[in-house]
C-alpha cells in the first residue's frame, strides 16, 4: 500500500487534479506525529471511530488498523474515489460524503479523531458537544439522568450506515444571538467576514439529526483533535483570558493540550502551527442552570468583551467578561 504521508505520492495521486484549500486540505505527512495522534486516541477492536475530513485516508488507514469501525465523513465529492481506492483493503471502513456538522451517529461511546477542517473548528465543536447537551436539557427538563453512562455501553451498538437517519430539527437559538456568536467568534479566531457570515447562517439554521423524541442524545466518550495552535490556546483559557469558545466546550468538557504540530508537518503547508488536543465530555454540565439562558448572557457579554459587565450586561461588576470563570457565569442572574 501507498505510504500517503510522502509528497511524492500525494502528487502522483492528485495529478492534474487541484488540492482545494477552501476545503482545508492541508495533508500530514510527518508519520511520527501521526504515531502520536494513535497513541493518545487509546484505541482497542470494540472502539466506533468518526473521522472527519479524512483527506487521502491517510489517518484513517492507521485508525482502521488498531480501531473496530470508521466512519470517515468527507464533504468534497472529489474525493470520495479517491479514498475508496486508498482503503478498499479494510472492510471496517464506511465512507460517507456529507457535511459533518450535519451529522450525529445513533451510537454508545464512539470517539472523534480528526484532524479536522479548521475553518469549521467552532461550529463542529458545537455541534457535536454543546448542542447535544442543550437539547438534551431542552427535552429533559425534569428528568435528572447524565447524558451517556458509559460503563454500561454496548459496543456496536450502531449502524454507521443510519447516520444521516433521524428527527430533523434547527436550533432552538434566535438569529440575533446566532449573529452574536459570530461576531464574537470571529475576534476570538480572526476569521474572515466571509466565514464570519457563513458561520452566522450555521449557527442560527444548520439542523441536526437527532435520536427518537426524548431520548438522550449522544457525545463522544472522547475526541482527539487537530486544530490550529492558536484556537487550542484559546479552547484551553483560563481566567482572566477567557473567551466564548472556551466557555462552550468547557462547560460540558475537560481539555487537555496535548503537542504542538509544526506547519511543515503538511502539504501544502499551511501558515500556522497546529497543535493536538484532548476532548473528555461530562456526564452532565459543569453548571446546574437554564443553558439557553447562561449562553444568552456569555454572548451578550462578550460581543462587548472591552466594556465592564456593568455597562454590558447592567449588572454591580466592574469585570470585563474574560475574567470570570464558568461558575461565576452560571450565578448571573437574567435581566
Amino acid at each position: 500500500m501507498n505510504d500517503f504521508t510522502k509528497i511524492s505520492t500525494i502528487k502522483n495521486i492528485f495529478g492534474a487534479q487541484k488540492i482545494k484549500k477552501f476545503f482545508g486540505q492541508n495533508f500530514l505527512i510527518n508519520p511520527g506525529v501521526l504515531e502520536k495522534i494513535i497513541k493518545a486516541a487509546e484505541l482497542d477492536k470494540n472502539d466506533i471511530i468518526v473521522e472527519i475530513g479524512p483527506g487521502l485516508g491517510t489517518l484513517t488507514k492507521a485508525l482502521a488498523e488498531k480501531a473496530g469501525k470508521i466512519i470517515a465523513i468527507e464533504k468534497d465529492r472529489d474525493m470520495i474515489p479517491i479514498l475508496k481506492k486508498n482503503l478498499a483493503l479494510f472492510n471496517n471502513v464506511e465512507i460517507i460524503e456529507g457535511n459533518a456538522l450535519n451529522y450525529i451517529p445513533k451510537c454508545h461511546n464512539y470517539k472523534i479523531v480528526s484532524n479536522i477542517p479548521y475553518n469549521i473548528t467552532s461550529p463542529l465543536l458545537d455541534h457535536f458537544i454543546r448542542d447535544q447537551y442543550m437539547m438534551s436539557q431542552s427535552q429533559n427538563q425534569n428528568q435528572n439522568q447524565p447524558i451517556h453512562a458509559r460503563k454500561n455501553d454496548t459496543p456496536y451498538k450502531c449502524n454507521p450506515k443510519t447516520i444521516p437517519s433521524g428527527t430533523s430539527k434547527k436550533r432552538n437559538f434566535e438569529n440575533e444571538n446566532a449573529k452574536i456568536r459570530a461576531k464574537t467568534l470571529k475576534d476570538d479566531e480572526g476569521v474572515s467576514e466571509e466565514d464570519t457570515a457563513r458561520r452566522s447562517e450555521v449557527f442560527a439554521a444548520e439542523s441536526l439529526h437527532l435520536q427518537s423524541k426524548g431520548s438522550f442524545l449522544e457525545v463522544p466518550s472522547k475526541l482527539i483533535l487537530m486544530i490550529q495552535y492558536e484556537v487550542a490556546k484559546k479552547i484551553t483559557a483560563v481566567p482572566p483570558n477567557m473567551n466564548v469558545l472556551a466557555l462552550h466546550i468547557q462547560t460540558f468538557a475537560d481539555i487537555q493540550y496535548l503537542f504542538k504540530v509544526s506547519k511543515g508537518s503538511f502539504y501544502p503547508s499551511p501558515k500556522v502551527d497546529s497543535a493536538v488536543i484532548k476532548i473528555t465530555p461530562l456526564s452532565k454540565p459543569r453548571v446546574d442552570c437554564d443553558l439557553k439562558t447562561y449562553f444568552d448572557t456569555i454572548h451578550r457579554a462578550f460581543s462587548q468583551k472591552r466594556k465592564q459587565l456593568k455597562k454590558s450586561l447592567g449588572i454591580n461588576d466592574t469585570r470585563r467578561p474574560q475574567e470570570l470563570s464558568i461558575e461565576e457565569w452560571s450565578q448571573i442572574e437574567p435581566l
